[in-house]
């Protein structure tokens, strides 16, 4: 009876010791992306698996005590008999469990597969500021400083030429002048002479195509002198005019950060702009008719109502078919160049049925500037 009531107290004892536990429950983790959250679930799995699995390999290779108690009376034997069972169905429920902590913890710490990160166009070719733009929806898909001042250089003559058909047509003729001498020296010309006559479409594709900053100075007179109705306003004043009104349009495009004073984006230091001013300018400019006529081709002959006709190349080799540079799908749209601006260049191109907008500032070298295009493109490609 009295070895029945010592069977019953030491199983009671057994039962009670297997029932605690020194592991704490884990605290509930704070709401965030899925993948975080299983992410630090895992870190901390792991952790206390290796910390419980390092508890069994000591509790494993301590010493027995019933090994050292078997001379013990009988009445001590049966009860150390009974403790070395449970101990042994113990034993070898840790043992399971420390094969199978270590399978566990084997897969939760297994490294994860990562892709190597895209590197964005202008991280693979050099340029001082950058954005791409989707024109359907105006949405920016990448930028690098995107409202740092630069200068606009030839840029610029997109605005000259919006604002020039804000009062003049298409049609219209108009005839060169002596401003055509105002340019700087070894300023980029499209070669217009005085007495020439010209449709203001025509003029266009000199301002866009070869980047006359002539075209740009015949632009700006005839047009204050048709915003004042007054065709005696000396070429000085009318230059001066037209200025104004180019700040007063881009004000309306809400190019807040931009200021101009000249037609032709000849460096100033009181002129600037910002990559983000010049995709509003850009996008603008690609809405209109005349422009996208202006911008498309490699090449065009324009004939003067006058006599003659000239053969202008577009200085966006993008276009051109025969050049290293060529990009498919481009239809536009401006190049510049100046010692402050460095290499620029106003891209747009389809890709699938939609169109998009590269603008980028600050390039060392044509390879730098066409280049950054076709990765433009290939950035979009990569998207879809």
């Amino acid at each position: 009876m009295k070895k029945t009531f010592l069977l019953i107290t030491a199983l009671a004892l057994t039962l009670c010791s297997c029932g605690e536990t020194d592991i704490k429950p884990l605290e509930t983790m704070p709401s965030s992306a899925s993948q975080t959250v299983l992410t630090q679930t895992e870190a901390a799995l792991t952790e206390t698996l290796q910390t419980s699995a390092g508890q069994t390999v000591t509790e494993q290779t301590a010493p027995s005590q019933t090994e050292t108690e078997q001379t013990a009376p009988e009445q001590t034997q049966t009860e150390q008999t009974t403790t070395e069972q449970t101990t042994t169905e113990q034993t070898t429920t840790e043992q399971t469990t420390s094969k199978e902590t270590r399978t566990v913890t084997e897969k939760v710490t297994e490294a994860p597969k990562t892709e190597p990160k895209q590197k964005l166009p202008h991280e693979q070719h050099y340029c001082y500021a950058t954005a791409l733009c989707c024109l359907d929806n105006g949405e920016i898909l990448y930028s690098h400083n995107l409202t740092s001042y630069t200068a606009p250089a030839s840029l610029t003559k997109l605005l000259t030429t919006l604002v020039m058909l804000n009062y003049l047509g298409a049609d219209d003729v108009i005839t060169v002048g002596n401003e055509v001498t105002m340019v700087q020296p070894y300023s980029s010309l499209c070669w217009l002479a005085a007495g020439q006559r010209i449709k203001v479409r025509d003029l266009v594709k000199g301002m866009l195509m070869c980047s006359g900053n002539d075209a740009a100075y015949v632009a700006a007179v005839n047009t204050a002198r048709a915003y004042k109705g007054d065709s005696s306003i000396s070429d000085q004043e009318a230059v001066k005019i037209f200025v104004g009104l180019m700040n007063d349009y881009a004000a309306k495009l809400k190019m807040y950060d931009s200021k101009f004073v000249n037609p032709e984006g000849w460096d100033n230091d009181a002129q600037h702009t910002t990559v983000a001013d010049l995709i509003k300018l850009a996008s603008h400019a690609a809405q209109n008719s005349v422009i996208r006529e202006a911008v498309k081709d490699p090449k065009t002959t324009v004939y003067f109502l006058s006599g003659g006709s000239y053969e202008w190349t577009n200085t966006n080799y993008l276009l051109d078919p025969s050049s290293p540079y060529y990009m498919s799908g481009a239809y536009g749209m401006k190049t510049g160049t100046t010692s402050l601006a460095g290499k620029c260049l106003i891209s747009l191109f389809t890709v699938n049925g939609k169109s998009y907008l590269n603008v980028m500032v600050g390039a060392q070298n044509d390879d730098d500037r066409f280049y950054e295009a076709h990765s433009a493109r290939d950035y979009v490609l990569s998207m879809q």
